[in-house]
């Protein structure tokens, strides 16, 4: 029996509604009737909490969080073990936002301090969001996460543009932190920020490991020091790498990416950190009493 025509065009129709039904929910963040809207990132229930900031701010960033720059406690609120909120006094009395992270238990081999910086469009509570925070915390690093000037929590500065004020900045978050043997990891714009400290203060600093750097990016310091670095880049990033080799530089590519992997493909790169970071580990040494000189 041959199917009416008015079937075929009821069908078409029904099929273009349920689509349109489907993409807007997908445009508008709000999930239809009898569907439960999951945040794949955070893990948990999209509809009962606000987004918090990082990643969500990019799709939706009217969540940002109203912030109060004359508080001295928590912006986010979060409830997570070994990470705290809290903020750094500068030497020039301005206050910056910043995440510690605490290890949950004690490890053996001395560790570096890990102080991550954050590309414009992030903030520190990315770090959060991608997960490299609780790798680090479960591998034993104490670590700060900081907000740059200019961005995000810190909107309400003006944002730093020269060397010294780039220098500043870092020295005195690394002096108020008591970190030692430091690794900075410099994610696009920030990697500017490193380059003073390694002209002026090497000696501070363990490791650096810059993440797609802007393209302007000038290598020659990192080059002309001895200090460890892992330049990440995506495959799609137009980076020569001929360019770039030095004894104390190792380029890492990421396949199939560009220059958002750090984000797009957060498995991957906070695995390659990992792995790094853990071949910085010393073993601890304990000095014979009788070798010991009094000071």
């Amino acid at each position: 029996m041959a199917v009416p025509k008015d079937s075929y065009l009821l069908m078409t129709i029904a099929v273009v509604v349920f689509l349109f039904y489907f993409l807007s929910f997908r445009t508008f963040n709000e999930a239809p009737m009898g569907f439960e809207m999951v945040d794949m990132h955070q893990h948990r229930d999209a509809n009962r909490e606000t987004p918090l900031d990082g990643m969500e701010m990019l799709r939706n960033p009217k969540n940002a969080p109203k912030v109060d720059h004359n508080i001295k406690g928590p912006i986010y609120n979060f409830n997570i073990p070994g990470l705290t909120e809290g903020w750094v006094t500068l030497s020039d009395s301005t206050r910056v936002y910043k995440i510690n992270v605490s290890p949950l238990k004690s490890f053996e081999g001395k560790r570096p301090h890990v102080l991550l910086l954050h590309a414009s469009q992030y903030s520190p509570y990315a770090w959060v969001e991608t997960g490299l925070l609780f790798k680090l915390r479960d591998s034993g690093f104490k670590s700060v996460a900081i907000d740059m000037p200019g961005h995000h929590v810190a909107k309400n500065l003006p944002k730093l543009t020269e060397e010294n004020e780039y220098f500043t900045f870092l020295n005195d978050v690394i002096a108020a932190e008591n970190m030692r043997d430091c690794v900075v990891i410099a994610p696009e714009m920030s990697a500017e920020f490193v380059l003073p400290l390694i002209r002026r203060r090497e000696e501070i600093l363990k490791s650096v490991i810059l993440v797609s750097p802007p393209h302007q990016f000038d290598f020659a310091p990192v080059l002309n020091s001895s200090v460890k670095t892992m330049l990440m880049t995506g495959e799609f990033e137009n980076f020569e790498l001929k360019r770039y080799t030095s004894p104390n530089l190792q380029h890492v590519v990421i396949p199939l990416s560009a220059n958002f992997f750090f984000v797009e493909n957060s498995v991957q790169f906070n695995q390659i950190i990992m792995k790094y970071l853990m071949q910085l580990v010393e073993p601890e040494t304990n000095v014979p009493e009788e070798k010991q000189i009094d000071l």
